[in-house]
Order: C-alpha cells, then structure tokens, then sequence
C-alpha cells in the first residue's frame, strides 16, 4: 500500500501545533465551523488557515491513495465571498499552505464567511475545470495563546469548484 506524503505533512503539522500549545489553548471540536463570533469575545491577534491543496476531485489528500499535490498555487484567505484578498500563501512542494492574517490588535475577528479561494487552471492538474475558482469552508482547529493575542488556527476542508 502506497503512502501519501500530503497527509502525513498535514498530520505531522496538526501535531506539532497541538503539541506546542500550553495547556490553556482552548481545544475546539474538530473541524468544527467557524463561529461568528468566537468564545467568551477572543481577542485574535493572528489567524493561521493551514491544508494540503492535492490534484484529487476534492482538492484535499485522499488517505492511503497516493494523491499528487498541487504546487505553487496561491491561496487566497477571504471573508467577503472572494472578493477581497485579506492573505495569502503559495502551496509548497507537498501542496501545504499556511495563510497566515496578523489582525490589528483589540479588533474583533469577525469570521463570517471567511474561506478560502484558489483560481483555476492549476499547472499541473487537469482534474479541475480549465476556468472557475476553487473554494473550501474553514473549521477551527484551536486557538492559542500567544505573546500578543491568541492565535486562531484554522483548517481548510473539501474544495468545490464556484464560479464555473
């Protein structure tokens, strides 16, 4: 049986992370939706949206399939339907992205509709449409504390194709 390195880096990334958070990070069911509002009013004072973006019809790794991944995509995070920008990251060479958001402080994190978006064609990944836009909903993975403020990680779920 082939092993499917994309999973094993996103799997390895959520444990070092849930490792490496103190014992008061606020553990959250997995992948659950994003709140509107987050618990007990959080101050965020940086969101992280971390995933694998693979060349499968759902966009994410296929466990225990090899599943190529999709390199040098750039993945944008939105909150207002894709049309603006609010970060970005480009997938490395096992697909991984990280986007990473530094949110001014005392502001409220609002995460309504916030997803993120990718344009089609891929290089590289004929699966996908020639021309639309792929999208996933965010789950919260944590929140941590950090220096500054509490970090909100989040994670990317199953893509779909919009805007075909």
């Amino acid at each position: 049986m082939a092993k499917n390195p994309s999973a094993y880096l996103l799997f390895l990334a959520i444990l070092v992370l849930a490792t490496a958070t103190s014992s008061s990070a606020q553990i959250l069911p997995p992948f659950s939706t994003l709140p509107s509002v987050l618990p007990n009013s959080t101050i965020v004072a940086q969101v992280q949206a971390l995933g694998v973006l693979s060349c499968t019809v759902t966009g994410t790794p296929i466990p225990f399939v090899p599943s190529p991944p999709v390199v040098g995509a750039l993945v944008n995070l939105s909150c207002d339907g894709g049309r603006t920008t609010l970060a970005q990251a480009v997938t490395n060479t096992a697909g991984f992205y990280n986007v990473t958001l530094n949110v001014v402080q005392g502001l409220l994190f609002n995460t309504t509709d916030c997803a993120l978006f990718v344009d089609l064609p891929l290089v590289n990944c004929t699966v996908f449409p020639p021309r639309g836009v792929l999208r996933t909903p965010l789950g919260v993975l944590t929140i941590v504390p950090g220096l500054l403020g509490n970090i909100l990680v989040l994670i990317g779920q199953i893509f779909s194709v919009i805007g075909v």
